[in-house]
């Protein structure tokens, strides 16, 4: 019996040898290689794919008969992350608010009387993602979205909690007295945000907030990150009462953008999350619609670097849906679709989508066509026509109304940001960052007032009441070309 253990182990540990290597491998596998990677005789690897094979966990790919794993491992790791879907919902929030304070925020839940944290939108030289990275755990006496947990409990509950927990110092900030933490608890209870002041790690201070449900209790989950004092804690305030997921920022400045953004427009929810996850292994986030109306929504609420589209939606088509992505935001667009036939690959690519690939397919190939569309995107100049305008960012045109428009540098740099970030608010202090990269802090603000007057006065028909360089007063600026 103990033979027959031994031999079933030493088969799992073989299987799982070949899943872990095609999973590190970027492109469908031949057996030789799979079995040489393995370290496995070509038979013993051969009959292990069979089983994988006739179980659904591996393609096979009929012309060149390599291998690659199927998106059921994608549907899986789903359905066993039960915080996922929670993470879908937040994360276009987190997003817009990181956008909107040009900071880091994440998402974090409670499990087992610790905070999880489960969504990251990473600062720009990335000491979030050191700090809170996705799956780690944390006390909740020390942290601020702890903190925020705590407040369900009434004073026995809190009183328990240290009994079981006991109050150890992580650094020389935390509270480590009985009735240091429950009068900081009182404190947040009025205020409605927590502080972190270096509590947990060293370096870290951080400001978060809770979301209430129907019941007033915080929901279990809410969101922390690095944070540089008052300032940013009396905006947090103000920004959460909006509703939606918590959220939190750092005190970072956010700069060029370390990572892509991808809506993905898929009625699947298994294979929309599969394809997240794959995805999510090159740093790109997601914003995700199960219809074109949720994307469409999505799209409003901020820009996408690139865009997956299924054809068949359940309130429309994504072929209209992609006319109406490349008029209006100049996204790339890649189908993703059981529609193989010719006529629907060639109106697609005619509609302007930059790929089409079709179902089953494997994830290192979705992976790869992906990192292509967006390296294209970045080695190419924009283009955008909309309204009266047609702006060639490439060769430097610039028309209104057929006309040609001279711009200076600045000016065309303002211009694009603004055009490439349609359908957001870009905050002062971004744009100062990114006008001005080698020394913002030395700009005086007023020197981006200036440069939008300027803008307004050249593309504007009446530029004291704009139109379409719009201000968001205590925001910044927005594209508003309809």
């Amino acid at each position: 019996m103990a033979q027959k253990l031994a031999k079933t182990n030493q088969s799992v540990e073989k299987t799982l040898q070949i899943i872990e290597v095609m999973a590190a491998a970027r492109e469908p596998m031949r057996l030789q290689d799979l079995a040489a990677g393995c370290q496995l005789p070509p038979s013993t690897a051969l009959r292990l794919l069979n089983t994988l094979l006739q179980h659904g966990y591996v393609n096979q790919d009929k012309v060149t008969l390599r291998y690659a794993l199927s998106l059921k491992f994608a549907q899986i790791g789903s359905q066993v992350s039960a915080q996922l879907d929670i993470r879908n919902l937040a994360h276009p929030l987190l997003l817009e608010l990181s956008a909107r304070c040009g900071e880091s925020c994440c998402l974090a839940i409670e499990e087992n009387r610790q905070v999880v944290y489960v969504d990251v939108v990473d600062g720009p030289d990335g000491m979030l993602k050191i700090m809170q990275r996705i799956g780690k755990r944390a006390p909740l006496y020390c942290t601020g979205v702890g903190k925020i947990f705590l407040l369900n409990d009434d004073r026995g509950g809190v009183e328990a909690y240290i009994d079981q927990n006991g109050l150890p110092a992580l650094t020389h900030n935390t509270i480590t007295t009985r009735e240091g933490l429950l009068h900081e608890l009182e404190k947040i209870g009025r205020q409605g945000f927590a502080l972190d002041d270096e509590e947990c790690e060293r370096g870290a201070r951080c400001v978060a907030a809770g979301v209430r449900g129907y019941t007033g209790r915080y929901q279990r989950f809410g969101a922390a990150a690095p944070h540089d004092g008052g300032a940013h804690a009396r905006h947090y305030k103000g920004s959460a009462a909006h509703g939606g997921a918590a959220v939190a920022y750092s005190g970072l400045r956010r700069g060029e953008g370390l990572m892509a953004r991808i809506l993905i427009v898929e009625d699947d929810a298994a294979l929309r999350q599969g394809i997240a996850l794959s995805l999510r292994q090159d740093g790109n986030v997601f914003g995700q619609a199960g219809s074109a109306r949720q994307a469409e929504a999505l799209l409003a609420a901020g820009s996408y670097d690139l865009a997956l589209l299924d054809v068949n939606l359940p309130d429309g088509s994504g072929l209209a849906l992609c006319a109406k992505i490349r008029r209006a935001y100049g996204t790339p667009v890649i189908f993703i679709t059981a529609n193989d036939m010719e006529n629907d690959v060639v109106t697609g690519l005619e509609l302007g989508a930059d790929d089409y690939i079709t179902k089953p397919f494997s994830l290192p190939i979705l992976r790869a066509r992906v990192a292509a569309a967006l390296r294209r995107q970045q080695a190419g100049g924009l283009r955008y026509a909309q309204g009266p305008f047609s702006f060639d960012f490439e060769s430097l045109l610039f028309l209104r109304g057929g006309r040609e428009v001279p711009l200076s540098r600045n000016e065309q740099r303002l211009l694009r940001l603004l055009v490439e970030n349609r359908g957001r608010v870009l905050p002062r202090a971004e744009l100062l960052d990114r006008l001005w990269p080698d020394g913002a802090e030395l700009v005086e603000e007023n020197a981006l007032s200036v440069t939008v007057r300027r803008l307004r006065a050249k593309l504007e028909e009446d530029a004291a009441h704009p139109r379409y360089i719009q201000t968001v007063y205590g925001i910044g600026y927005t594209w508003a070309v309809k």
